[in-house]
């Protein structure tokens, strides 16, 4: 693990930017730093050899590269917390709020789905472009996807960006993150965090102190409705191929009895798609687009 791309931390930041890529993804770190430049962010990203194949499906066995093993040793060598960010990500706005947990003793702050107002994800409709254009950005955009429960004692987590404190508690949490991704092999790193969350969170209860971020802290390309602060710019791939977790005892990863039924519906309904142009929400009527509302929010395409 080399180190490739640091700024020291200033008197003004009381966390540091950490984040680790292979070769392949030298140009996504590059993009990623320079943002971070652009802020002034004190940051640490470090090249690897390979990742762990809790992380890719293309990574290796050697657990140094799991998340959390990485996570821990920056911590240490930083003396500070530390902020995770995937260096897919770009910082699109100053994160305040990673100074404010850093500041106010937060051990450790996630996305997370379950915690979340709306969780509803859009994606565009392809269209071809007219004869003798060129290939333009995609203007509507269809209902994807949601997580229906909402629980914000429990963990289902996107993992993009992550703040760790140098707690006790974040360190047990981290253990068990470690553990769980060594017992479950093949099982994605994100749902060995949620396994681990939401089988130790009564033995950490009173110690951690969790904050979950705003979806525009990780903003997904699918939430046209957020404003970045730190962006995914890209679509997420296909969550294909993982093994499933499955534990000898019977813990599971997420416990549904535990959580309520989500109530707020998309603000597109399936089976229409909004015109990102005009905030119009439209059905298709035998063919024809026939307006049937309009979503108030301002609408914030992928870059």
């Amino acid at each position: 693990m080399a180190l490739r791309y640091g700024m020291l931390p200033s008197g003004d930041e009381p966390f540091v930017v950490t984040g680790m890529f292979t070769a392949s993804h030298k140009a996504a770190a590059e993009r990623l730093v320079a943002s971070l430049r652009s802020f002034s962010l004190p940051h640490a990203i470090f090249e690897v050899p390979t990742v762990h194949r809790s992380i890719s499906h293309k990574g290796s066995d050697d657990l140094a590269y799991t998340k959390p093993n990485f996570i821990w040793h920056v911590i240490q060598s930083a003396g500070r917390p530390i902020l995770y960010v995937d260096v897919d990500c770009v910082v699109r706005k100053h994160p305040e709020l990673i100074r404010d947990l850093a500041s106010g003793g937060h051990d450790f702050a996630i996305l997370n789905w379950l915690a979340q107002d709306r969780t509803d994800g859009y994606i565009p409709i392809p269209l071809p472009p007219a004869p003798g254009t060129q290939p333009h950005k995609p203007r509507f955009f269809r209902f994807s996807h949601q997580i229906s429960f909402v629980a914000k004692d429990q963990l289902i987590c996107s993992g993009g960006v992550q703040f760790w404190g140098r707690s006790p508690a974040a360190t047990s949490l981290l253990s068990a993150w470690y553990a769980t991704i060594v017992a479950q092999p093949g099982v994605a790193d994100d749902q060995c965090l949620d396994f681990a969350f939401n089988n130790k969170v009564a033995e950490l209860h009173g110690s951690l102190n969790p904050f979950w971020l705003p979806k525009n802290y990780l903003r997904l390309a699918w939430w046209i409705f957020e404003e970045p602060v730190i962006d995914h710019p890209e679509f997420p791939g296909a969550d294909i191929g993982w093994a499933t977790l499955r534990d000898p005892s019977g813990r599971l990863r997420f416990y549904p009895e535990r959580a309520t039924v989500r109530s707020t519906p998309p603000r597109v309904p399936p089976g229409c798609a909004v015109d990102t142009q005009t905030g119009n929400i439209l059905k298709s009527d035998e063919g024809r687009l026939t307006c049937v509302g309009r979503v108030p929010e301002k609408i914030w395409l992928p870059a």
